[in-house]
């Protein structure tokens, strides 16, 4: 009988150590989790704030930028521009060695 009860609080405590290791793991988990939570909150209303500062309150055009930002003509757009901004660079750099070759 008395090696029964010492079986049995051994067992307990072993159980209680495993329940306190896991608490402390979900514990940890979830101060992750509210961590990243606010990350992706502030980067939620990052977004929110630019697509509300391109477009104002017009909710159907927000939804249009935000259709054309996930369809990735932005990348496009920003392309052609990187696109005409090095032409003029360019042309910027051979109006410069005319200039010098002129001097």
């Amino acid at each position: 009988m008395v090696e029964e009860e010492t079986v049995l609080q051994s067992r307990i405590k072993s159980k209680c150590k495993e329940d306190e290791n896991t608490i402390a793991r979900r514990l940890e988990d979830a101060r992750k989790i509210s961590r990243f939570d606010r990350w992706k909150r502030r980067d939620r209303e990052r977004i929110t704030w630019i697509r509300s500062d391109l477009v104002g309150s017009n909710r159907i055009v927000a939804e249009v930028v935000g259709t054309i930002l996930k369809s990735g003509k932005c990348e496009e757009h920003s392309n052609d521009l990187n696109g005409r901004r090095r032409r003029e660079e360019e042309e910027e750099e051979e109006e410069e060695e005319e200039e010098e070759d002129r001097s």
